[in-house]
C-alpha cells in the first residue's frame, strides 16, 4: 500500500513539474508574440535628407500619395517647392516583404515614421536587426484595461423633459450642449453648416505660429484669463 501511495505521489509530482515547465515556456518572452515598431533607414533609393525637386521621380511618387485638399491646405502656409517632402514617400514595399519573409505579421504602416508595426516573437527580432535597412526597433506602448464598477444608475429611466422648448431634441445630451449654449444658437438658425472649424485644446501663441500668423482672425477669447 505504501509503495502504491509512493508511486501515486511521484506521478503527481512529475505531472506538476511538467505543467510548470510548460507554463514557464508559455510565459517566456522568447515565445510570446508582442507588437513592435520596426523603423527603416531610408525609403529605398530615397534618403531622409534628400530634397524632392518638383517634377522629379520621387516628387511625383510622393505627390500621388496626397489628396488635392491636402495640397491645398499646405499651400496656405508653405511655398510650392515645400508642398511635398521625403516624409510623403511610401514605405519601401521590399522592406515590408522582407519582414514578412521572417514570419512577422504587419499590422500598421506609417510613411511619416517610415516604420511598420508588427506582431512577432523576440527571436525573429534578432533576425530583423541583421537586415541592412532596419534602423531601430521599439516596443509598442499599451495601457491595461481596468473595468471600474458602477455603483449607481447614471441614466434615469424617466422621460427627459428639457426646461425650455428647443428646435432640436438633444435627448440626454441636452445638458452637455446647454453648457456651451448650443441650443440657443440652433434656435436662431445658426447650425454651422458649411463652416469648417479648427480647435486646439491647448494654449499657444497663434500670432507667432507659422500656420496662423497670416490668417484673418475675426476675434479671439482667452478662457483662462477671461479676456481677449
Amino acid at each position: 500500500m505504501r509503495k502504491f501511495n509512493l508511486l501515486i505521489s511521484v506521478f503527481f509530482l512529475f505531472v506538476f513539474s511538467l505543467q510548470l515547465q510548460i507554463s514557464a515556456q508559455i510565459l517566456n518572452p522568447e515565445t510570446i508574440e508582442y507588437r513592435y515598431w520596426i523603423y527603416f533607414k531610408d525609403k529605398g533609393s530615397f534618403k531622409p535628407d534628400e530634397t524632392l525637386a518638383i517634377g522629379s521621380e520621387g516628387y511625383n511618387i510622393a505627390r500621388s500619395e496626397l489628396t488635392e485638399k491636402a495640397l491645398w491646405r499646405r499651400s496656405k502656409v508653405l511655398s510650392e517647392d515645400k508642398l511635398v517632402s521625403y516624409d510623403d514617400l511610401p514605405v519601401k514595399t521590399d522592406y515590408i516583404d522582407g519582414l514578412k519573409s521572417l514570419g512577422m505579421l504587419p499590422k500598421a504602416v506609417s510613411k511619416w515614421l517610415n516604420a511598420v508595426s508588427v506582431i512577432t516573437t523576440k527571436d525573429k527580432l534578432e533576425k530583423a536587426k541583421k537586415l541592412g535597412y532596419v534602423e531601430k526597433i521599439e516596443g509598442v506602448q499599451y495601457l491595461d484595461y481596468v473595468k471600474i464598477p458602477s455603483y449607481r444608475n447614471v441614466i434615469s429611466n424617466e422621460p427627459f423633459i428639457p426646461p425650455v422648448k428647443n428646435r432640436y431634441n438633444y435627448g440626454y445630451s441636452y445638458w452637455q450642449n446647454e453648457q456651451i449654449k448650443t441650443p440657443e444658437l440652433h434656435n436662431i438658425g445658426i447650425t454651422g453648416f458649411g463652416v469648417t472649424l479648427g480647435m486646439c485644446d491647448d494654449g499657444f501663441n497663434w500670432r507667432r505660429h507659422e500656420a496662423l500668423d497670416t490668417r484673418n482672425v475675426a476675434d479671439e477669447y482667452d478662457w483662462i484669463f477671461k479676456d481677449d
